[in-house]
């Protein structure tokens, strides 16, 4: 699944920039369709696992499209929050995956089977209002040479005095900049010649999208049943109980977190921040707790740790991911952030029993809370603030930051910079 999950997130950009956003979440959702129900009709152990490989496929390819579909129609002021819509239905999905476990329970083969079943319904809605409701995204259509269809959709979601024209125009100088001073629309010019602008955007984006899982989180959630045991929660009722309460407060936390990003005072950093601080911080009560066997403990460490992970390092990356890359990058920029997501996510998942064992329970918790800190560290030094800053601006800052800008024109004052526009704060 994790494999899966990788190439998926690798080809991602094939469809993203190639049949545009909305195309490649319809190709994504009959993927996960495809994936789930081939899964829950599976005759043998090798049909399930092709089942199960199909569903990474959708899941990866997901992960890549998601934050810059929601990233490139939103407003600057509000991206925050609709970026961490897309991690606020993955915790529901799971959240659900949790009832719908403890509901089957009992079912033996028909309970487990109707489970996954149960699995294609969101995304068949998801592939009706792909072809109903959802506009393609004004960026990438600009980038096509197709900027009449994005005038079309801009004057569907703008206000009706806001003057689209300057919108598209400003998309076009971005895009045009970008071709210019990045080259950046080759496989070549990421992984073998980058500008040391491109370098730093693949630095911050790749890694802060990568950090999430030296948190554990995969580790955790797949092995949560053990974790608990080891720290002498052993009745299965409570362990179940755990987990709703545990999936109860990603999602409660993760719509709260939405609106922090935004917040005049907070931001992304700062979230990201205290977020890895709190994980490091709770796996290390974590690891006193299983030392000493003490059951209450491991119960208050899990919850502040889902609570901490869920404020910052579990929406925020994508988040942020979704804003530090330039438009003729993203998408193939996004498929790598993902690809190295999901290439750690199975090597922790993976390696989990491997390490407890040559670790023990305590030194394993100890390892992902030092590299906790170390995140904390990297996001420091290396993560710039992107709350309020437009997608177009990015390119500037990293260009001023490497040394190389080559549109200080953009660097306006704050009465004629685009953002102090009503209708630029929709690019």
């Amino acid at each position: 699944f994790g494999l899966a999950a990788m190439l998926g997130a690798a080809v991602a950009y094939t469809a993203s920039d190639g049949f545009g956003r909305r195309k490649a979440f319809a190709c994504t959702s009959a993927t996960f369709i495809i994936g789930v129900l081939w899964t829950a009709a599976a005759t043998s152990y090798a049909s399930l696992m092709c089942g199960r490989f199909v569903t990474g496929l959708g899941v990866g390819l997901g992960l890549a499209i998601d934050p810059v579909y929601i990233a490139e129609v939103s407003p600057p002021k509000h991206r925050g929050r609709l970026v961490t819509w897309s991690e606020t239905a993955t915790n529901v999905g799971i959240l659900l995956g949790f009832v719908s476990g403890f509901g089957f329970r009992n079912a033996g083969e028909v309970g487990w089977r109707s489970m996954l079943a149960l699995g294609a319904i969101i995304p068949s809605v998801l592939l009706v209002l792909v072809f109903t409701f959802m506009p393609e995204s004004p960026r990438w259509l600009v980038a096509k040479g197709r900027s009449e269809e994005a005038k079309l959709i801009l004057r569907r979601c703008y206000p009706p005095n806001a003057d689209v024209d300057a919108v598209v125009a400003a998309i076009q100088a971005a895009i045009t900049e970008e071709r210019n001073a990045s080259n950046a629309y080759g496989w070549s010019a990421l992984l073998w010649r980058p500008t040391k602008t491109t370098k730093r955007m693949l630095i911050v984006g790749v890694g802060v999208a990568m950090s999430q899982q030296t948190t554990a989180i995969e580790a955790i959630q797949y092995y949560i049943l053990y974790i608990l045991a080891d720290a002498g929660v052993e009745a299965r009722s409570k362990q179940f109980g755990i987990l709703l309460l545990i999936g109860c407060i990603k999602v409660v936390v993760i719509v709260v977190a939405g609106r922090l990003f935004d917040h005049p005072r907070l931001g992304r950093k700062p979230l990201l921040t205290l977020s890895n601080a709190g994980c490091g911080g709770c796996l290390l009560l974590l690891a006193i707790a299983t030392a000493t066997s003490s059951a209450p403990l491991a119960i208050l460490a899990l919850a502040l740790y889902v609570t901490f992970f869920s404020l910052g390092a579990g929406p925020g990356i994508w988040l942020v991911a979704s804003e530090v890359f330039s438009l003729g990058i993203r998408g193939k920029a996004m498929s790598m952030a993902t690809t190295g997501n999901r290439a750690l996510a199975t090597l922790v998942s993976a390696t989990f029993l491997s390490l407890k064992n040559a670790l023990g329970d305590v030194g394993f918790l100890l390892l992902f809370s030092a590299l906790c800190c170390g995140n904390v560290i990297f996001i420091r030094y290396l993560v710039p603030e992107t709350k309020g800053k437009s997608l177009e601006e990015m390119l500037a800052y990293f260009e001023d930051l490497a040394g190389e800008s080559a549109r200080k024109e953009i660097e306006l004052p704050a009465s004629r910079s685009p953002e102090a526009t009503p209708e630029a704060t929709m690019v």
